[in-house]
């Protein structure tokens, strides 16, 4: 600021123009850690995609059909990582969410989230249910899980990680 003042004063006639070089913002780098249960490919890789997603969210749906199609391209360079993200105007993304944690206690987090995403529409409760019979769970204590809200606090966690990242809502 004090610059373009300098400037300005230096310049001659009754039309004074300054001129300054500025430096493009640098976005800031946050480190967000995968979660080590929903990462996929399993292992070690140089880079790791991680995004914030919910079931009921357009956008997520085409982001999962796009890294089905690109992960393999890049077999041991590439994995991904997902955090949820349930936006309160999609009516049953909490559930979703709260049920894909449930799935991934029983070690079948990705063929749940598939299939979830793969059925198209809303993602509500009879829905949900297909899904968790589909993907081979074990439907009673899935039922547990999800009815006694076991999972509630993790996707509250990522949603509070979210916002302290700035995510807009």
């Amino acid at each position: 600021e004090a610059e373009v003042l300098r400037e300005l004063e230096k310049a001659p006639g009754p039309r004074r123009v300054a001129e300054t070089e500025l430096a493009p913002p640098v976005p800031p780098k946050v480190k967000v850690e995968a979660d080590p249960d929903r990462v996929r490919p399993a292992g070690d890789a140089p880079v790791t995609v991680l995004a914030f997603c919910n079931f009921e969210s357009p956008h997520c749906v085409r982001l999962q059909r796009t890294l089905s199609q690109v992960l393999p391209l890049f077999p041991g360079v590439v994995r991904y990582s997902e955090r949820d993200l349930p936006l309160e105007f999609h009516r049953h993304a909490v559930m979703a969410a709260e049920a894909a944690r449930c799935a991934a206690a029983q070690g079948n987090y990705w063929r749940f989230h598939d299939m979830l995403y793969a059925g198209g529409g809303a993602p509500d409760r009879e829905r949900i249910e297909r899904t968790a019979r589909a993907s081979d769970l074990d439907v009673a204590a899935f039922a547990t899980c999800l009815d006694g809200g076991q999972r509630s606090q993790v996707v509250a966690d990522d949603l509070a990680l979210a916002k302290s990242l700035g995510l807009s809502m």
